[in-house]
């Protein structure tokens, strides 16, 4: 059912994209006929024919990328690659159509004679006009707003510093009082709160339609703001579990997904206290001036959509697998971006104490879980807390450590604390 619904979805976008395409190059192709036929075809105050219709196509151009470009195709890719992308397919176009027409243009008139001239020119500006529809669709859709062109052709020039290697470290973008915002890629952000002891790492994921920021964070300063200094496009949030430290900006997001197995903590029975999540917000943290911890409140709501893993999320260029991962929660979700090889793993996989101690949690489950992200061909592991330097390899470290914890009758509820070096996993 979900699966036809999102089938739908895309179909309706695709529809809506090839709409809004339509209406402001038809836009931009009254401007062109108009401007030609007033320069030379009905004024003559120009005399060259091709002179009146280069200025004519010049200005349907610049109508065109500027409402085109910012309500049809939203695309996240390299703003100045893309632009120089155009200009590249207006050189060709540009010369060919001109001189072409032009060509035509001459030929008709010989053998028609002067009288036929306003029809013929007429009919060959319609006749350019649709053939720059049809071929500029085709280049902006598979070329200019393609992300897999444009990050291809970003590595083969070098023009931008490639940050997909999880050997690099990620650039920092942005540094205010309380986030910390960083660059993973052309359209990925990772959004931090490292000023808490939680070390918060929320994820926005920036697509040519539609915006997803997995995780909002504690809740302590507006992190819509910052999400709104990197995009204007539509936001959907979604938590990789309804837990106090994940939700906490959800309230400035209306538009947000929930797994259905934790939809009770966000109608009023979550499993902490208020005053349990208020001590564990000011545990050795400086809060931000102004800010008042007794009136801070875990979120409440209903979602805009119920979530069961198996989901596809669609930005438009970027698909977002939504995987089912329970055992820190019973509704924990980690998402796959199998075309960039990224899995954003919530408190699943992390660097430091792991919790599976809880009475929602489930270690069984959590072995299970850790099965399935390790069978995956990742690149790239995002974390909700703490270090992001996380190689894939982790994963089939935690899995083999938990599988060996079953072996000894150890996976189970009051099993102890157990070290791993750089993480450690409390039962």
């Amino acid at each position: 059912m979900s699966q036809t619904k999102e089938r739908r979805a895309a179909r309706k976008r695709q529809i809506i994209e090839i709409l809004k395409f339509t209406g402001f190059s038809v836009s931009a192709g009254v401007i062109q006929f108009v401007s030609t036929g007033v320069l030379s075809t009905w004024t003559s105050l120009i005399p060259y024919y091709w002179v009146a219709y280069l200025i004519g196509l010049v200005l349907s151009v610049i109508w065109n990328f500027t409402l085109n470009r910012k309500f049809t195709f939203r695309s996240a890719s390299n703003l100045p690659l893309a632009m120089t992308l155009v200009i590249i397919y207006y050189c060709a176009f540009t010369p060919l159509s001109t001189f072409g027409a032009d060509a035509i243009n001459a030929a008709w008139k010989t053998a028609a004679g002067e009288s036929w001239k306003e029809n013929y020119e007429l009919v060959i500006t319609a006749s350019m006009m649709i053939l720059n529809f049809v071929t500029e669709f085709l280049w902006d859709k598979f070329i200019v707003f393609n992300d897999k062109v444009i990050n291809k052709l970003l590595r083969k020039f070098k023009k931008e510093k490639s940050v997909s290697d999880a050997d690099k470290e990620i650039p920092t973008k942005n540094t205010d009082h309380w986030f910390t915002v960083e660059k993973i890629d052309d359209g990925t952000y990772v959004i931090s709160e490292y000023r808490h002891p939680e070390e918060t790492h929320c994820y926005l994921l920036i697509g040519c339609e539609r915006c997803l920021l997995i995780d909002t964070g504690l809740g302590i300063c507006n992190i819509y703001e910052q999400v709104r200094k990197l995009t204007d496009k539509p936001v959907t949030a979604v938590a990789t579990h309804i837990h106090w430290d994940h939700i906490g900006g959800h309230k400035y997001f209306p538009d947000f997904y929930a797994h259905e197995a934790e939809l009770d903590w966000l109608n009023g029975k979550f499993p902490l206290s208020i005053q349990t999540v208020r001590d564990a917000l000011t545990d050795r943290c400086v809060l931000p001036e102004g800010f008042d911890v007794n009136a801070y409140s875990v979120f409440q709501g209903t979602p805009t959509k119920i979530l069961h893993g198996g989901e596809t999320i669609d930005l438009g260029d970027r698909k977002i697998k939504v995987l089912h991962t329970a055992g820190h929660s019973p509704g924990h979700l980690c998402f796959w971006e199998e075309e960039r090889g990224y899995v954003f793993t919530g408190d699943l996989i992390y660097k430091d104490m792991l919790f599976a101690d809880y009475p929602s949690t489930d270690p069984e489950a959590y072995l299970q879980s850790l099965e399935r992200i390790a069978a995956l061909p990742a690149k790239r592991l995002f974390p909700a807390h703490h270090s992001l330097d996380i190689k894939p390899e982790i994963a089939v470290g935690m899995r083999d450590a938990f599988r060996d914890l079953k072996t000894q009758g150890k996976l189970r509820h009051g099993a102890g604390t157990f070290d791993y070096g750089d993480w450690s996993v409390r039962l």
